[in-house]
């Protein structure tokens, strides 16, 4: 017996769930189009903003529903960047649920 204790192997960590990965595993677009897929977003309240490519464009109904879903969003807006008029509103367009106001 050589001494000592010997210490058993850690079992290797499990990466966490993400909501992108449940969100991609849920989309039944191409493969190619998953990979364009937003990683990040804005949340206020119940309202999801995400920054989409253009070429998820012809997509954006069925992406928004996605987000929407997996979120608990009941509106899912597109941020295309910038600033309009003396409010500074951004420019931003509705791609899932019904129009209303989010105030942060």
């Amino acid at each position: 017996m050589s001494g000592g204790w010997k210490s058993c192997p850690k079992p290797p960590k499990k990466r966490r769930r993400t909501p992108y990965d449940e969100i991609v595993e849920l989309c039944n677009l191409p493969p190619e189009i998953k990979e364009l897929l937003p990683r990040r977003w804005e949340r206020y309240g119940d309202v999801v903003i995400l920054k989409l490519p253009k070429e998820l464009t012809s997509y954006e109904r069925e992406v928004g529903r996605l987000y929407a879903e997996v979120l608990g969003a009941n509106l899912v807006l597109v941020d295309e960047g910038g600033v309009r008029g003396l409010t500074r509103c951004p420019v931003v367009w509705v791609i899932y649920g019904e129009e209303s106001e989010a105030f942060h």
